[in-house]
């Protein structure tokens, strides 16, 4: 509508008790409507009308176009026009609007720059509208807003609000009957590319519940149900602002919530249910004091449904205590941990007895394998440049496909010595020691270096690691256990692998079958040298079977 060139058409507008005076201006609008060369229609205007330096109203209104319908009444009051412009908050609401509609075509008419909101983009949409608001805008009372629009988005709240316009000071105690949505109407308000690309809303949600508090501490009872399963939030909090004072006494509850949908991970993940209750304060590891407890009743992972998985610790003094366990069907274990927060590496020490995990109903192996065995590991520092600690694995019993296998301890070592650091593991099946000068986060990227002239892993990328000087040596082990895991395996003398690695100087590998026998495939003193060669990258294989003698170099 352009102001300054206004015409209208078909005007009737009739005014009675009508009053006009310097300071006032009122009267009974028994009719009104016109035409207006922009397109805007008025078919019906009622009201009695007051403004003065003190208060405005509109009673008994009824405004109507072709496409909304406002009826009842609004008023305010004020001490004086200065008052309103410097202490809005002491304005006083009287707000009763019933079941009426707006018509966003007419909004845009009269401020169109409000286009560019998300609310009013669509001319054609319609918001619903039903409220009784009164009160100051500092301490409003509502008792009922109701608001309807676009497709599927409807709040329905009540309650009362305070400390308004300053949003420091703000202080609610809302009921909420319902605030529903959509993905399709979210898609609406909330930018392009603002969710991860990763992440799937839900195609409905909505909300119910109880709030109460302000920036500073607050009450909540609030829950979620949408079609990808459903959550609540029950609890207190307060010192918000402050994440070393923060405090909290809350549970945290899902149902059949599918977080394989959710993160687009459904090959993986599906349906959660859990409870977990946390009490404390504090959300920096330096200086949180917390205890908490979770029961996990039902989890898909790799299309296979765990449940009764228990979970409860504490954190205090940078100090973290968990205490785990499941019984099911398929899986059944319990440990203990604790970790050393105050180090720049965490200390982490565990323990723990697995009375059996079965790998084919998780679908974790395709051929039946149960373990049962004890693990006690104890790592005072986990610096990936400086790993040092033990971990032992005892009275381990493995079966497969039938057949029942005892292992001795699996050992690992990990500490320094002149020489620079060292790994080393000792099994039925494997010997083996890393020593020297490396990062054992930098390892594999400089394995991958190695091969990738012979097989190509992935393109090329120029990484940069710090110096590295390093040897890897092994022995893998002819035993029963290696057996289970080697199906025909008739006869093995130990395979030796002894290996350096250097950013100065390259890299080789020297590896020594004496003899293998698999099935109706028989090696006999195989050997495969591998390295960077004073020229180029070489492989040399000499290997001699039942039916030929080979030796290539590439």
């Amino acid at each position: 509508m352009d102001y300054a060139h206004l015409k209208a058409d078909s005007l009737t507008l009739h005014i009675k008790d009508f009053v006009f005076a310097a300071d006032s201006i009122g009267g009974t609008i028994a009719e009104g409507k016109f035409k207006e060369q922009s397109g805007f229609v008025l078919n019906k205007l009622e009201t009695r009308f007051l403004y003065t330096g003190q208060q405005a109203y509109l009673h008994d209104l009824h405004l109507k176009t072709p496409g909304s319908d406002l009826k009842r009444s609004a008023a305010i009051q004020y001490a004086s026009l200065d008052a309103l412009k410097n202490d809005i908050g002491n304005m006083q609401l009287d707000m009763d609007i019933e079941n009426s509609k707006l018509l966003v075509k007419d909004i845009l008419t009269f401020v169109p720059s409000l286009q560019s909101q998300p609310a009013f983009a669509d001319p054609n949409t319609t918001w619903y509208i039903n409220s009784r608001i009164k009160g100051r805008v500092a301490d409003m009372q509502v008792n009922a807003l109701q608001i309807q629009g676009l497709r599927d988005t409807k709040i329905d709240i009540s309650g009362r609000l305070a400390g308004l316009p300053d949003m420091k000071n703000i202080n609610a105690d809302i009921v909420i009957r319902d605030i529903s949505s959509s993905k399709r109407d979210i898609d609406l308000f909330v930018p392009a590319h603002t969710l991860p690309e990763n992440i799937t809303l839900p195609a409905r949600l909505s909300m119910s519940g109880h709030l109460k508090g302000n920036t500073a501490t607050i009450n909540t009872d609030i829950s979620i149900r949408t079609d990808l399963g459903n959550a609540s939030v029950k609890g207190s909090f307060s010192q918000l602002t402050d994440p070393q004072k923060i405090s909290y006494d809350a549970s945290v509850q899902t149902t059949a919530l599918d977080l394989g949908t959710i993160l687009q991970q459904k090959e993986t993940l599906g349906p959660v249910t859990a409870l977990l209750t946390v009490r404390g304060s504090g959300t920096d590891p330096k200086t949180a004091r917390a205890v908490f407890d979770g029961k996990l009743q039902s989890a898909t992972i790799k299309q296979y449904n765990y449940h009764d998985l228990a979970i409860k610790g504490s954190i205090a003094d940078q100090l973290v205590k968990v205490d785990a366990g499941i019984v099911d069907p398929n899986i059944h274990f319990a440990l203990n941990a604790e970790a050393d927060l105050s180090k720049e590496y965490p200390s982490v020490v565990i323990n723990g007895m697995v009375d059996s995990i079965k790998t084919q109903p998780l679908h974790l192996t395709s051929n039946t394998i149960i373990y049962r065995g004890k693990i006690e590991a104890d790592f005072p520092v986990t610096d990936p440049k400086n790993l040092q600690g033990k971990l032992f694995i005892t009275e381990s019993l493995l079966v497969r496909d039938g057949q029942r296998v005892k292992l001795d301890t699996v050992q690992l070592l990990a500490g320094s010595k002149d020489s620079g650091q060292y790994i080393s593991i000792k099994s039925d099946i494997v010997n083996a020691e890393l020593s020297g000068k490396y990062e054992l986060t930098a390892l594999g990227n400089i394995f991958q270096q190695a091969i990738q002239p012979y097989f190509a892993v992935q393109p090329d990328s120029a990484i940069v690691h710090q110096p590295y000087d390093f040897r890897l040596n092994a022995t893998i082990i002819n035993s029963p256990a290696l057996k289970t895991f080697v199906p025909g395996l008739e006869r093995l003398d130990s395979v030796s692998l002894q290996s350096h690695f250097s950013d100065t100087q390259g890299w080789s590998a020297l590896l020594a079958a004496p003899v293998i026998d698999i099935g109706n495939n028989h090696i006999r003193r195989l050997q495969l040298q591998a390295g960077t060669g004073a020229a180029q990258d070489k492989i040399d294989v000499n290997s001699h079977s039942s039916a030929i003698h080979k030796r290539h170099q590439y």
